[in-house]
C-alpha cells in the first residue's frame, strides 16, 4: 500500500489518500471472499476483469479539455487542491496554479520544472502570487535605491564585483602614507575611482546591476544618485 501511494504521488502528485482508501477496500473485499472459501487465484482474476471494466467506463466518461477552456481548467485545479486548502482560499490558489501551468505550456508540452515554488515565511495563502520571470530573494544594496524598475536594462558583474579588494590585485601592492594630506588625497582618489565605476554603469544605459560578490559602500551613493538599482 505504501509503495502504491508513493508511486501515485511521484507520477500524479495527487490522489494518495484515494489510492490508500481504494486498496484498503479491495483488500477487505478479498478477505471477505477468502472467509467464504473462494480461491485466491479466482479473486485475483475477478479483480483483473473488474479493472478492465473500470478502465472502459473511465474511457467513456473521459472528456478532452482545451487549454482555451480556462474556467474548466480552474475547476480541475480547484478539485485537486480541495482537500488541502480552506474553501475561502481555494478559488484564488487554483487560479494562480492554472495561470502558472498555462504560462509554461508550449504546444501542449508542459515541463513542470519550469515552475518554481518559492516559500516566504509569514502572510496568508491569499498572498500567493504568480511572477512571470525570474524571482530573486536577494536584498537591495541601499534603502534609498528604487524599489521598482520598469523596462529594466540589467548589467551583470561577476568576479570581485564593485570593489577594489586587495585580493583582486595581480601583484602585491603596498601604499605608505606618512602625511595627513596624503591620506586625504588617497581617500579622495579612491572615491573618484568608485564614482567612475558608477559613471561607466550609468553610461552603459543599465538601470539595474546584479553583482556576483561585493559592492563597496563608496559606490552605493553614486549609484543611488543615478537611480540605479543594485543587488548583491
Amino acid at each position: 500500500i505504501q509503495e502504491a501511494a508513493r508511486t501515485i504521488h511521484e507520477e500524479v502528485g495527487d490522489g494518495t489518500i484515494s489510492t490508500v482508501t481504494l486498496i484498503g477496500g479491495l483488500l477487505k473485499g478479498a478477505a471477505d471472499l477468502l472467509d467464504k472459501g473462494m480461491h485466491p487465484n479466482l479473486i485475483a482474476v475477478g479483480y483483473q476483469e473488474a479493472s478492465m471494466v473500470a478502465l472502459d467506463a473511465l474511457a467513456k466518461m473521459r472528456k478532452k479539455i482545451s487549454r482555451n477552456d480556462y474556467n474548466t481548467l480552474v475547476k480541475v485545479s480547484e478539485t485537486s487542491i480541495a482537500p488541502r486548502v480552506h474553501t475561502k482560499e481555494r478559488k484564488h490558489l487554483s487560479t494562480v496554479v492554472t495561470n502558472a501551468v498555462l504560462a509554461v505550456n508550449d504546444r501542449n508540452d508542459i515541463n513542470i520544472d519550469d515552475i518554481t515554488l518559492e516559500k516566504v515565511p509569514g502572510g496568508a495563502i491569499s498572498d500567493t502570487a504568480l511572477f512571470r520571470g525570474i524571482l530573486m530573494t536577494n536584498e537591495i544594496a541601499h534603502p534609498q535605491m528604487p524599489k521598482q524598475v520598469t523596462n529594466a536594462r540589467i548589467a551583470l558583474i561577476h568576479g570581485e564585483g564593485l570593489t577594489m579588494d586587495r585580493t583582486s590585485l595581480i601583484f602585491d601592492t603596498r601604499v605608505n602614507i606618512d602625511d595627513p594630506h596624503q591620506m586625504k588625497e588617497f581617500l579622495n582618489e579612491k572615491k573618484a575611482m568608485y564614482s567612475q565605476m558608477a559613471a561607466k554603469i550609468g553610461s552603459s544605459g543599465a538601470n539595474v546591476v546584479l553583482v556576483e560578490k561585493g559592492i563597496d559602500e563608496n559606490v552605493l551613493h553614486p549609484l543611488t544618485r543615478r537611480r540605479i538599482l543594485a543587488i548583491r
